[in-house]
């Protein structure tokens, strides 16, 4: 957040541009720091989300007995239905490990309870609801500050600005005639000079792993992500005959929850195949409408064999249809947690009437921008092994410490007493340099929330600040 002014002795225009960008990386730190703080602390969360749930659920997430299971899907899930008759059964994610229980999730309105059963015996060994479990209320706090849509494109903006961060400072910290040795040094006085080598040290060794990070989390964003990166990278429609499909529910509709975003990021903007109900019209066979439904004839089971057979493996998630059109899917992604490597992913979806396969997606299937965001999640979400979650969460500890250095560096350069922010110097008379206005507009065009902020940021200042002498001082 604050770095050393340009060398005396560089060119005018030199010092111009250096002292622009040490203002953008300035401002863009008072505001990017408090939202980094929080998704580090709640990204430290969710990795250690599995212990944590561990420790706190074992009565519901392990068995009494271990063994394997004997109890079928279907009678998990009609154990379900008896003791909550109530609710709606929207995913069932079986333990895959005989000391495991079979989560089977569960809706009510707008809230998501977890019933967990054993596979052995068949007993409901309790619940868990999403708005009281530590671990997924900071995944939906990490997500969108509990600020709905509004909380999104904060986050957008924090993490958009997040990457002028990196490169401003990446410009800023470049050795010019100081010499690489102390470019890499740091100084123990005074301290204030100790804490900004300390600061510009940790952001160059964890800047090509943060830009990863800051990009694979933009790319779940509504207006970068969801209309901007997303929507061309998404897949055409997912493999099936155009009559079994509409362009109503598509898979990120169907299949995610507030704070469990389960549809592989390639197919979230795809339409859901529809499963076909016949009936006679006129000695004609035609599709249901009108919400005349045949009944589902197809089973949890029978859904996961017909999946079988297309390549799903030992562990997977299930979905039942949603609604009279809906299909079973059956799924291995990173999404859902229960594989990392991306090149297993395979979706498929089977009629809920027929049994017949209406789609079947896998990675051979996704655009180079998906397989991407296949392997950027789990490495997001550090689900590759032990040296993924250490790097995790050192970027993590890194976000927070390139916060705490900037802000203590800052507030140590303040002259004493000083009631303004002490925003760093522009030379007398120095206008916007040519380079900083392109790369302005080039920033604001890959990141259209980052470039709507730099307008709204101009005419705040040209319209607001610059009539009121007093607030503009105070945010020099």
């Amino acid at each position: 957040m604050t770095v050393s002014p340009a060398p005396a002795s560089a060119p005018a225009s030199t010092k111009a541009v250096y002292a622009r960008v040490w203002r953008w990386h300035f401002y863009a730190g008072i505001y990017v720091a408090p939202f980094l703080i929080v998704l580090a602390l709640t990204g430290l969360v969710m990795l250690c989300a599995g212990p944590i749930d561990d420790r706190l659920y074992a009565d519901r997430l392990f068995v009494p007995a271990p063994g394997p299971a004997t109890v079928s899907l279907d009678a998990q899930i009609a154990a379900v239905a008896a003791r909550f008759p109530d609710r709606t059964v929207t995913q069932v994610r079986p333990g895959f490990d005989p000391s495991r229980s079979t989560q089977i999730l569960t809706t009510e309105g707008d809230d998501v309870v977890a019933v967990y059963v054993d596979p052995t015996s068949g007993l409901v060994l309790g619940e868990i609801a999403d708005a009281r479990r530590p671990t997924m209320l900071a995944r939906r706090l990490h997500g969108t500050l509990f600020a709905g849509q509004v909380g999104d494109w904060l986050i957008e903006i924090a993490a958009g600005l997040g990457v002028v961060l990196i490169v401003s400072g990446l410009y800023l910290w470049w050795p010019r005639q100081t010499g690489w040795g102390r470019a890499f040094a740091i100084r123990r006085r005074p301290r204030r000079v100790c804490v900004r080598d300390a600061h510009k040290l940790v952001g160059l060794l964890a800047a090509p792993a943060l830009l990863v990070y800051l990009l694979t989390g933009l790319a779940w964003t509504d207006v970068w992500g969801g209309r901007f990166t997303q929507a061309w990278s998404t897949l055409p429609g997912t493999p099936a005959s155009a009559d079994q499909i509409d362009e109503g529910p598509t898979h990120g509709r169907i299949l995610n929850r507030p704070g469990r975003l389960e549809a592989p990021w390639g197919l979230e903007q795809t339409p859901m195949p529809l499963s076909v109900v016949a009936r006679q019209h006129g000695g004609h066979e035609g599709h249901a409408d009108h919400g005349m439904a045949a009944s589902p004839a197809i089973t949890a089971d029978q859904a996961v064999a017909a999946a079988r057979a297309q390549g799903i493996r030992d562990r997977f998630v299930v979905r039942p249809p949603a609604g009279p059109r809906g299909v079973w899917t059956v799924s291995a992604t990173g999404m859902t947690g229960v594989i990392a490597d991306p090149r297993d992913e395979i979706t498929v979806h089977v009629d809920q009437y027929t049994g017949d396969i209406r789609g079947v997606v896998t990675w051979n299937d996704y655009s180079l921008p998906a397989r991407g965001m296949a392997f950027g999640v789990p490495l997001h979400q550090g689900s590759f092994g032990t040296w993924n979650l250490m790097v995790a969460g050192s970027i993590c500890v890194a976000i927070l410490g390139l916060s705490v250095t900037g802000v203590l560096a800052w507030w140590w350069r303040r002259p004493s007493g000083a009631r303004r922010l002490v925003a760093p110097p522009l030379p007398a008379g120095a206008g916007a340099p040519r380079v900083a206005i392109v790369t302005a507009v080039v920033v604001g065009l890959l990141f259209p929330l980052v470039g709507l902020t730099f307008v709204v940021v101009g005419l705040v200042d040209a319209f607001v600040l610059r009539r009121i002498p007093a607030l503009r001082a105070a945010f020099d």
